[in-house]
């Protein structure tokens, strides 16, 4: 185990075939690494704005977000995603007021259109201030805080005064300082992802890539499958990933959860579908717990009655989620769900009810 930042120099691969990695060591210091392959599983980091620059202080990333030396009085949050979503919910829940700006005519709008819905009903019924469709034209700092500039739907001319301002707008990866240019042309693309095969390989032999620097979900499960595929496949093994049931969740509470085919999928793709839903409000366990907010979506193929997608706002979705990854690896039938007998009382009833609702026998809607 060495620990430094390794890189790629000019005339790297040795006669015997092998390739010299050259590392920068944390402690000080330079050392080589001699192997037949390496694999590229450098991550990401927050992206910037031009707007302003990131300070670490009052105009902040998600990285300082998790630490903030004390409760910001208000938190004004630009951009609507998955991150912002999340660090929004738990600061809004410290005591901050919350502010979410999104560019977007709606959240979350790479899921399904009633995950992006929901939540706009829930964060504005839990206080957390949301400007959709938003243009922002300038942020600076005053005595005061940061002042944020723009335009929304509806408002012209929006002004928000906030103690912090998180930027929010993705992540990206981290190939810069690699020495990837010394490997050969076009490893990257235009957005700087590593370009590789079904293989996780380069067009350089014996360089793979991984995780957040190559497209996809920037999710660490995701990176952990195609890490151990990658393995598998050097180890004269077939290594792979199914993309399709890569769970994806929202950390914000209630949860939110997602996995398979959305209803933009669906439509985009001209694939036929039927679908079931099943509020909460039905399910005994939610109702014990005294929080019964959310609903369970999914859809099924109308004839073989294949599961689809299934959609969540939930408690626990993350943990939800993983029975459909699993049945829906094993092509699982919407009916083979529904007969399924689930414990009761609950949360995994709620899937249950989805599939029932399919075939229009839900059980407590």
């Amino acid at each position: 185990h060495i620990k430094g930042r390794g890189f790629f120099e000019a005339h790297s691969l040795t006669k015997d075939g092998l390739r010299r990695t050259s590392v920068k060591l944390t402690s000080g210091g330079q050392t080589q690494i001699l192997s037949k392959n390496v694999i590229i599983a450098t991550g990401s980091q927050p992206r910037a704005l031009p707007l302003a620059a990131v300070d670490h202080h009052i105009i902040c990333d998600s990285t300082d977000a998790l630490s903030f030396p004390s409760i910001p009085k208000k938190l004004a949050i630009i951009g609507g995603g998955v991150i912002g979503l999340e660090l929004g919910s738990v600061w809004q829940r410290l005591g901050t007021e919350v502010v979410i700006l999104e560019a977007q005519p709606s959240l979350l709008e790479g899921m399904d259109s009633s995950l992006g819905k929901y939540m706009v009903r829930h964060l504005k019924n839990h206080n957390i201030t949301l400007h959709l469709s938003c243009h922002i034209e300038s942020v600076t700092i005053s005595k005061k805080g940061a002042v944020i500039k723009g335009s929304a739907k509806n408002q012209t001319n929006l002004e928000v005064l906030a103690d912090k301002v998180l930027y929010s707008v993705g992540r990206q990866p981290n190939t810069e300082g690699l020495g990837l240019e010394q490997l050969g042309d076009n490893l990257r693309d235009h957005r700087g992802y590593i370009i590789t095969d079904h293989r996780y390989a380069t067009k350089t032999p014996g360089i793979f890539a991984i995780g957040d620097v190559i497209k996809g979900p920037m999710l660490a499960h995701k990176a952990e499958v195609e890490g151990v595929a990658v393995s598998e496949i050097l180890a004269g093994q077939t290594g792979y990933v199914n993309y399709h049931t890569i769970p994806n969740v929202i950390y914000t509470w209630p949860e939110v959860a997602s996995i398979g085919f959305n209803d933009r999928d669906l439509k985009q793709q001209n694939l036929p579908f039927k679908q079931g839903s099943f509020a909460l409000k039905g399910n005994a366990r939610a109702k014990v717990w005294g929080d019964d907010s959310g609903f369970i979506k999914m859809y099924a193929d109308p004839k073989t009655d294949e599961v689809l997608g299934v959609h969540m706002v939930s408690p626990h979705a993350s943990e939800l989620v993983a029975e459909m990854a699993v049945a829906m690896n094993f092509k699982a039938s919407a009916e083979d769900i529904a007969r399924t007998c689930h414990a009761h009382p609950s949360l995994s009833e709620a899937i249950k009810e989805s599939a029932l609702a399919s075939h229009n026998r839900s059980l407590h809607s």
